[in-house]
């Protein structure tokens, strides 16, 4: 039987060969490196601060409901602390435990305090209360307002439980009446849960005048209602699960 040898390519068609695979290579490497500089860039974008705020305040508007919500403030010879509830931004109502308030603010800025005399319910501003207002505005519409400003913050803590951001804002829009002091600051700090961007504190510092010395500090803790409900029927359903098997 005749041994077939295979035939040579050409030398010139040899080179074609390999230039074409070169080509192939080249273009391959070029792809995959393109490909992961923008994951790379999505990643790092993702990881920014101003898109960790966005997608936190979006959150925060969109996927809850009733947030159980503390207030706790300290100011020059003073200290105040709320205990309660909101519904969207507008709508509070809950205890101010040291003068043993209940108090409600409605969605149309409405504040009304339960008189400790009578036990009915008055507008604030019958009662000279009034400025309790400013104590319960919600935090997150002084964010969207000022979202211009998100490019300037910074991570404080960056880790795999949660972020903690500083951002600064306008005196003006957070407590008018301290506008006028010279040279005074405002520091936000957030603390959002890293896995679901839940905003659960927002602490704001005010600084005044040159000494760089704190005047005042409201602090706002954030429950999610909805989920502690859900945690508690499964308990209950775990509970009478247990108690029908007789365990």
């Amino acid at each position: 039987m005749p041994i077939i040898v295979p035939k040579r390519l050409p030398l010139w068609n040899r080179e074609r060969t390999l230039i074409l695979f070169v080509i192939i290579l080249i273009l391959s490497l070029l792809i995959v490196f393109i490909t992961l500089t923008e994951m790379q860039r999505a990643k790092m974008e993702r990881e920014r601060p101003s898109f960790v705020l966005q997608g936190a305040l979006q959150g925060m508007n969109n996927n809850y409901g009733m947030l159980g919500v503390q207030i706790m403030e300290e100011g020059d010879g003073h200290v105040l602390n709320f205990n309660g509830r909101m519904l969207g931004e507008k709508t509070v109502s809950g205890e101010i435990g040291e003068y043993e308030l209940e108090v409600y603010l409605n969605r149309n800025g409405d504040l009304y305090i339960k008189d400790l005399i009578d036990g009915v319910w008055k507008h604030a501003a019958d009662l000279g209360l009034e400025t309790l207002k400013e104590f319960l505005k919600m935090p997150f519409g002084l964010l969207e307002q000022n979202c211009d400003n998100f490019n300037e913050a910074r991570f404080v803590s960056n880790n795999e439980k949660d972020h903690v951001i500083m951002l600064h804002l306008p005196v003006d829009q957070f407590i008018p009446y301290f506008a006028a002091l010279e040279e005074s600051r405002l520091d936000c700090l957030l603390f959002i849960e890293e896995d679901s961007l839940f905003i659960y504190q927002i602490s704001f510092s005010l600084y005044g005048n040159s000494d760089n010395k704190e005047i005042l500090k409201r602090t706002f803790i954030f429950d999610d209602l909805d989920l502690q409900d859900q945690r508690d029927n499964k308990y209950d359903g775990d509970e009478n699960t247990r108690i029908a098997a007789g365990e």
